[in-house]
């Protein structure tokens, strides 16, 4: 699906809305050429979370682009990205006048070899993205006495976030066994059926409190490995350890697997990316910068940030989570046989 949206109309419509103003304090910044009208591609359908998020900085991107040029939108495949990766990595261009805005998750797809992904998510460069602070809700929390059997949890058989939840539990060898995740994880827990839920994404925070209220206790974080990523004093998971502290010394032998499970974990933990191909112009890359920086300042997305207790990271710390999803052939090897032995999923 495709929208072109005048820069002009674009804006009115905003200003009317009074929903954003988002202007460039210092004067506006030329993105791209009159000749190459800015497109960025979604990686989902118009109704998805993603669209939402693309909608929400159209406004703020458009502030930074040539009077006459036109804002195009490409709405491109399913809830997961992997259509709309492909077609950006097949297609866009290295001019600056193509981003792609996706969901981490795109990139379980890679990792799990899936016939699908004919991407490379070494081949996106990352402008900005937004994370969540996962975390492992269980029946007792890490306190194993209190399990008669194998902790259920809350997990499909495709690759998807849930999965790092597993893959947890089996590295520090809790006895887990996945089931079908409940449409109501909450009276699914109050009804005995789940021990164990993997909360990723926007309202964190809130989803930790009703499932604490039905018996589940945050067990261990799993988020990315960066000082931002810690809760804060007054948050619900304040002091919850990460699962990188649980884990006894690994021996070289076992390294791919750990290697294998940040980069799920950074995958699930990315709930938004817009990026440029990797191979763009230097000029290109400064300009979206300067244009991100701007729009991220805005109270809009600021206060949307805050309502979905997403946190904003870093250009470094954008690079650390994207440099852990490339993870090498070795664990990436690892992953996909962990896959096919333990939930037995194959790549078509």
């Amino acid at each position: 699906m495709t929208a072109i949206l005048p820069r002009r109309t674009l804006l009115r419509c905003a200003a009317a809305a009074g929903t954003m103003a988002m202007g460039f304090a210092h004067g506006e910044t030329t993105l791209v050429g009159p000749e190459n009208d800015p497109t960025l591609f979604v990686a989902g359908p118009a109704d998805s979370e993603t669209a939402a998020w693309a909608q929400l900085l159209l406004p703020a991107l458009a502030r930074g682009m040539p009077e006459d040029a036109a804002l195009e939108l490409h709405y491109s495949g399913g809830q997961d990205g992997v259509t709309a990766a492909n077609q950006f990595d097949a297609r866009a261009m290295a001019d600056g006048s193509q981003v792609l805005l996706f969901p981490g998750c795109v990139a379980l797809a890679w990792m799990a070899g899936d016939s699908r992904a004919q991407f490379d998510i070494g081949h996106f460069l990352p402008l900005i993205a937004l994370a969540s602070t996962d975390v492992v809700m269980m029946r007792g929390g890490l306190n194993a006495p209190s399990r008669a059997g194998p902790v259920r949890l809350a997990c499909g058989t495709t690759p998807q976030s849930a999965l790092t939840a597993l893959m947890a539990l089996d590295m520090l060898e809790i006895p887990a066994v996945p089931v079908p995740p409940a449409s109501d994880p909450v009276a699914a827990v109050r009804a005995g059926k789940l021990d164990a839920v993997f909360l990723h994404g926007s309202n964190v925070p809130r989803k930790v409190r009703a499932l604490s209220d039905a018996g589940l206790l945050p067990s261990f974080i799993t988020g990315l490995p960066i000082q931002r990523g810690e809760p804060p004093p007054g948050h619900p998971l304040h002091g919850v350890p990460h699962l990188l502290s649980l884990l006894a010394p690994v021996p070289r032998s076992g390294e791919s697997r750990v290697t294998a499970w940040r980069a799920l974990a950074a995958a699930s933990a990315l709930d938004l990316v817009l990026a440029l191909p990797r191979l763009s112009t230097a000029s290109s890359v400064a300009n979206w910068r300067r244009a991100c920086r701007t729009s991220m300042a805005s109270d809009a997305i600021g206060d949307e940030i805050a309502r979905r207790s997403l946190f904003l990271l870093s250009d470094q710390e954008t690079a650390v989570a994207m440099q852990l999803m490339r993870t090498d052939a070795p664990a990436q090897l690892t992953f996909r046989r962990w896959l096919a032995d333990r939930v037995n999923w194959r790549p078509a």
